[in-house]
C-alpha cells in the first residue's frame, strides 16, 4: 500500500504474524541454501521467506541445523527433501539481553546506561570482587543465569510469541495480563491454613453429634 485516502503512506509487514520458523537437521554445510530453498518449495507447496545457518560458538564455522522461515502460520510436522521425509523442530528464540545493563527489554544499541558488571550488577573497573547479584531480580546469581526468574519469564514470553505468531510486545502484554489475573484469583481464594485439622475437627463434631442421638 502506497496511498490511503489520498495520503502517501509507508507500510511494513509484521513477519511474526504471518510466518512460521522451524529447524531442519542433518543438512550438509556444503549444500547451498538457495538450492535447499528451491527443493523445499518445489516438494512441499510452501513459500520460503528466509533461510540461515548457525555458526559454531566462538568460530566462523557453520554447523548443520538450518533455520527456515516460511509464509503461513501452520508449521508442518515434516517436510520432503530429496525424497526423504524429515521431521522438524519448531524454533523458539532464546531470551536476548542488553550487553550494557543486561535488561531483557531493549537491545544494547539504544541503551543509555553505563556498562555494568554482569556478575554483581554494579558499575566498576577491573575484575569483580563483589558477591554475585543479579541486575534484574537482585537474586544471588549473575545476570546471565538461566535460573533467574526474569530469564524464565522472558523464555515463556518468547514461547507464547512463537506458538501464537504474535510480536514480542504483544506476547509480553498478554503474559503480564494473565499473570495479573492469576494473582488476583489467588488473592480472592479462601485461605485454608491446615486442611487436615479442619477435616478432623468436622469429623469429631459429627461423631459427637451421633453419640448424643
Amino acid at each position: 500500500m502506497e496511498k490511503f485516502m489520498c495520503t502517501n503512506v509507508v507500510t511494513d509487514i509484521i513477519w511474526e504474524n504471518v510466518c512460521s520458523r522451524f529447524l531442519i537437521f542433518d543438512i550438509p554445510t556444503s549444500t547451498p541454501l538457495e538450492e535447499l530453498a528451491v527443493e523445499i518449495q518445489d516438494k512441499n507447496d510452501c513459500i520460503v521467506v528466509e533461510m540461515r545457518r548457525f555458526l559454531k560458538q566462538n568460530s566462523t564455522k557453520e554447523v548443520s541445523p538450518v533455520l527456515v522461515t516460511i509464509l503461513g502460520t501452520t508449521t508442518p510436522e515434516a517436510i520432503k527433501i530429496w525424497f526423504v521425509h524429515q521431521r522438524l523442530q519448531q524454533f523458539i528464540d532464546r531470551p536476548r539481553q542488553c550487553n550494557k545493563c543486561f535488561s531483557f527489554t531493549h537491545p544494547s544499541r539504544i541503551c543509555d546506561k553505563a556498562n555494568a558488571c554482569y556478575l554483581c550488577g554494579a558499575v566498576h573497573i577491573g575484575p569483580c570482587q563483589q558477591p554475585e547479584k543479579c541486575a534484574n531480580c537482585n537474586g544471588s546469581h549473575n545476570a546471565k543465569s538461566r535460573s533467574c526468574p526474569f530469564y524464565i519469564k522472558e523464555q515463556k514470553i518468547l514461547e507464547l510469541k512463537c506458538r501464537n505468531h504474535i510480536t514480542t510486545g504483544e506476547a509480553r502484554r498478554i503474559f503480564q495480563q494473565n499473570t495479573a489475573k492469576y494473582s488476583e484469583t489467588v488473592k480472592t481464594m479462601p485461605a485454608v491454613t491446615n486442611l487436615e485439622d479442619t477435616i478432623n475437627a468436622k469429623f469429631e463434631s459429627l461423631l459427637h453429634a451421633i453419640n448424643e442421638i
